[in-house]
């Protein structure tokens, strides 16, 4: 299994998804298709959760997301959650800018929904 690197564009977040733990998505996403963006990630989420790092840090520094994204998000949150639950270490960090209450309500609504260790930061 290799790392997956997504450069980001004015419409998709870069993604950068580490063997070693480390996953991060950062930007807008606001894709044309956002169910063809993400496939790539859910897959490589798939069979990572199969063979974790001891610890899985996932950062959300996503500054837009339009509805067709939500969908996509939750299904990584959701991956992120069975491991958890399975015993894996993981933990969630959602960033938005400070004043942002529009990104800092959606965070909230997304860690409602799923069952993880999951902090949101206004930075």
């Amino acid at each position: 299994m290799e790392d997956l690197l997504i450069e980001g564009t004015e419409e998709t977040p870069t993604v950068h998804l580490q063997v070693g733990g480390e996953l991060s998505l950062s930007g807008n996403s606001y894709p044309e298709d956002a169910l063809e963006f993400y496939s790539p990630l859910l897959s490589w989420l798939d069979e990572y959760r199969n063979s974790p790092a001891d610890s899985t840090i996932t950062t959300f520094n996503i500054s837009y997301f339009n509805s067709a994204s939500t969908m996509p998000l939750l299904k990584i949150l959701s991956a992120l959650e069975v491991m958890h639950k399975a015993g894996n270490k993981v933990q969630v960090i959602w960033r938005h800018a400070v004043g942002d209450t529009l990104m800092a309500d959606k965070a909230e609504e997304m860690s409602s929904l799923v069952e993880l260790p999951f902090e949101i930061r206004g930075e």
